[in-house]
């Protein structure tokens, strides 16, 4: 069951929030969600990728089998009601258009990313029509999705090795080895640049600049005390 509380965060009740939403799709665990500009709710899941109307809520509106493997990161396309791209443990990753309910006939191009998707979003302006993929072997991707097949724009397996984000001071202090591990990606409009978040293992974050040219460390946040960030805004 997926339950949307944000319309009673901040009740006056003593009981807690209650769901304003469920969303009934069986006892299958959710590994992502994501919300269209129309009435669509997608949710990717240990087995499928599910499709719910908000307006009929009870059952999904659409189950598609489009992965061999958990459906770890689900996005709409920003300003859209049914375009969809949807990425996986198995390295795939789908364009999917949710007006469909059979499953060859919703997958409208596929990717192979080549790496257990963790996650994915859209960029750049409106339409956007970029991707950004992190892998759970701590990798980032840019695809162009104007065609069908999707263009790889630009591949980062070792950003740990290519962004050195110590200064010549605490390099010789030892003070860390700069990435240890990726949280996020974030695009600004306003700016027309996308970010990325990074982490080493010792509580410190860094922001990064993704550009044509590569991946430009911009600041660093120390003293997080230990543990991995998991996620960021």
């Amino acid at each position: 069951v997926l339950s949307d509380v944000l319309g009673d965060c901040g009740g006056g009740g003593g009981g807690g929030a209650a769901p304003s939403l469920e969303l009934r799709g069986g006892r299958e665990e959710v590994w992502s969600v994501s919300v269209s500009d129309g009435p669509l709710v997608a949710a990717g899941t240990q087995a499928a990728l599910l499709l719910w109307d908000v307006r009929r809520a009870d059952t999904p509106a659409a189950r598609l089998e489009v992965h061999t493997e958990a459906v770890s990161a689900v996005r709409f396309q920003p300003g859209s009601a049914t375009a969809l791209v949807s990425g996986s443990v198995d390295g795939l990753i789908c364009s999917i258009d949710c007006r469909q309910t059979n499953d060859d006939d919703a997958v409208t191009g596929v990717i192979n990313e080549g790496r257990p998707v963790s996650s994915l979003g859209f960029f750049g302006p409106e339409p956007a029509s970029h991707l950004h993929v992190l892998s759970s072997l701590e990798t980032l991707s840019v695809w162009d999705l104007q065609q069908q097949a999707g263009t790889c724009l630009a591949r980062h397996d070792a950003l740990r090795r290519e962004v050195d984000m110590l200064g010549e001071e605490e390099a010789a202090a030892g003070a860390g080895d700069g990435i240890d591990y990726l949280v996020g990606c974030q695009y600004c409009p306003a700016s027309q640049r996308l970010y990325l978040v990074a982490g080493e293992h010792c509580g410190t974050l860094h922001l990064l600049a993704v550009e044509k040219e590569g991946v430009v460390a911009l600041a660093s946040l120390r003293g997080g005390g230990g543990g991995a960030a998991r996620g960021h805004t």
